[in-house]
C-alpha cells in the first residue's frame, strides 16, 4: 500500500530554507518548487527535496567554475616585476605631479591675497592725503 506524500505549506517549507515565505512564493512563480495549487498551496516533500538537491548542484556547479576561473586568471600570464614596479612609478609621478599643481596653485592664492592687501593698503592711504 502506497502513502500520500506529506505535504508542506510556504511557511513550512520557508523555515526549512531559512527564508522568508514571500522567496518561496519567488520559487513556485519561477517554476523552481513544484506546488499544488489551493488555499494554502501546498509543496509536496519529495518535490522540495528534489528541487533543494537541484539548486545545490547548480550552486555547487556554479561554485567550481568560478574556482576554475580564478585558478586560470591566477596562472595566465601573472604580471612582471617590471611591470609592476613600473606601474608604481607611474602612480607615484602622478601622485607627485597632483601635489605640485595644488603647491602651485595655493601659492598663487597666497600672492593674489598679498597684492590685494597692497592694493588696498595703497588706496586707503591715499584716500587719507
Amino acid at each position: 500500500m502506497m502513502t500520500a506524500p506529506k505535504l508542506l505549506t510556504e511557511s513550512e517549507v520557508a523555515e526549512r530554507l531559512l527564508c522568508s515565505v514571500s522567496k518561496v512564493r519567488q520559487l513556485r512563480y519561477k517554476g523552481l518548487l513544484p506546488y499544488l495549487p489551493g488555499r494554502p498551496p501546498l509543496i509536496a516533500e519529495p518535490d522540495f527535496k528534489a528541487a533543494l538537491k537541484a539548486e545545490l548542484a547548480k550552486v555547487s556547479s556554479r561554485k567550481a567554475r568560478a574556482r576554475q576561473r580564478r585558478q586560470a586568471l591566477e596562472t595566465a600570464n601573472p604580471p612582471s616585476q617590471a611591470e609592476i614596479d613600473a606601474e608604481a612609478t607611474a602612480a607615484m609621478l602622478a601622485k607627485l605631479a597632483a601635489s605640485r599643481r595644488r603647491a602651485q596653485i595655493v601659492s598663487l592664492q597666497r600672492r593674489t591675497a598679498q597684492q590685494e592687501r597692497e592694493r588696498l593698503r595703497k588706496l586707503k592711504l591715499d584716500g587719507e592725503t
